[in-house]
């Protein structure tokens, strides 16, 4: 019986912090524990010698850094140029997540 209910809590993370998109070692992810925030925002995960950072943007009403994690000043800046290029593509996966629907991870 134990094992069952860490396996639903594993599904439960999972569902938790869905992937949106891969681009290169960009990882773009959601927080479900911050969904009741009133601006839209996306997690940039980047993982380098097998420690990961995270930083979260701001999409609205412009792209704005609100915590850089422990990503420096040029993955930063690499993170807002991927949001800049791929905001469409954020945009509708936000709306998918945001609806309920299934996401599935985009990799460009």
């Amino acid at each position: 019986m134990p094992q069952t209910r860490a396996f639903e809590w594993l599904l439960k993370i999972f569902r938790i912090m869905p992937k949106i998109l891969i681009v290169g070692k960009f990882i773009f992810l959601l927080f479900s524990s911050d969904v009741a925030e009133t601006r839209r925002h996306i997690h940039v995960e980047m993982r380098k010698n097998r420690r990961r950072r995270v930083a979260k943007f701001w999409l609205e009403p412009h792209i704005e850094l609100v915590e850089p994690g422990n990503l420096n000043e040029r993955e930063i800046q690499m993170a807002i140029s991927l949001i800049e290029e791929n905001q469409r593509l954020i945009d509708e996966q936000l709306d998918r997540f945001y609806s309920g629907r299934v996401l599935k991870v985009l990799r460009k």
